[in-house]
């Protein structure tokens, strides 16, 4: 389980018209808690 894979399927599946939800979900994978 990679955060930023992760984060880059979740990206994804939101779609590129939530930009502001993906930067959020690439903040939130990026931070070391997993």
């Amino acid at each position: 389980t990679n955060g930023g894979e992760q984060a880059d399927f979740v990206a994804n599946f939101l779609g590129r018209n939530n930009f502001c939800n993906v930067k959020v979900v690439t903040d939130f994978a990026g931070i070391p808690r997993f």
